[in-house]
């Protein structure tokens, strides 16, 4: 047992119990978040701002999930703060500049998070709940990560990615006006039908760059998925071992 573990058992029960869950609690918050955008994002002002709530929840329970061993935390302080810093910024005041430190906070956060995840989940002796909870949250880490480096590209590169009967400045221009949800959920929707290689086209990598990714991400979601059910198979005895 870690040493942030047992300080959270020894700080309040309800705490531990949480990070005995950890995992689940955030495939909750990932799941709601995912579920809940497409209404939020259409309900206006209103919408969009009980999205920016979400998201901020959601960075609070990477930052509490990550909090792990002394390295982890300190990732998770170094750039979780910053993050939740400008984006409260970024919201009060929209600022392309802002826009892209808060994508390329979070890339780092993120990726270096989906990677402790993974660590902890391979490291697993026995696969239980909480365990296939983790390997689930890493495959929409990933999507999300890789939505972040897509909206980031197109904001340092505009027209990196086309969307069909949309032209670039009509992107530009709901950049400009809608903060992170209206650009960024663009993306997450895009990331994630490329990570399972569905594809349906309406939007279009046009740059090198975003070729790029868009291979990477396709590449490593299958090849996530053969390694999550391998490593599910490993975890069971063989018939040999159970005789």
């Amino acid at each position: 047992m870690s040493k942030t573990r047992r300080h959270f058992k020894d700080l309040h029960p309800v705490a531990y119990w949480i990070w005995g869950h950890k995992f689940r609690v955030l495939l909750f918050m990932l799941v709601g978040m995912l579920t809940c955008y497409p209404y939020l994002i259409e309900d206006g002002k209103v919408g969009q701002t009980l999205f920016e709530m979400m998201f901020t929840g959601l960075i609070f329970v990477s930052m509490y999930v990550l909090c792990d061993t002394r390295n982890d935390t300190i990732v998770a302080l170094v750039f979780g703060v910053p993050a939740l810093v400008i984006h409260a910024a970024h919201y009060i005041f929209p600022d392309l500049f802002m826009y892209s430190l808060l994508m390329a906070c979070l890339v780092v956060f993120y990726a270096y998070m989906t990677l402790s995840v993974l660590r902890h989940v391979l490291r697993e002796p026995a696969v239980d709940r909480d365990t296939i909870a983790g390997a689930i949250c890493i495959y929409l880490l990933m999507g999300m990560v890789w939505a972040m480096l897509y909206s980031f590209v197109e904001q340092m590169s505009p027209g990196a990615f086309m969307v069909v009967n949309e032209s670039p400045s009509e992107m530009r221009t709901a950049l400009d006006a809608g903060g992170v949800g209206l650009h960024f959920t663009v993306f997450l929707y895009f990331s994630y039908t490329t990570l399972t290689t569905l594809g349906y086209g309406d939007i279009i990598p046009a740059s090198d760059a975003a070729r790029s990714l868009t291979s990477l991400e396709a590449i490593a979601g299958v090849l996530f998925i053969g390694a999550f059910v391998a490593r599910l198979i490993s975890a069971y005895p063989s018939e040999d071992v159970q005789k």
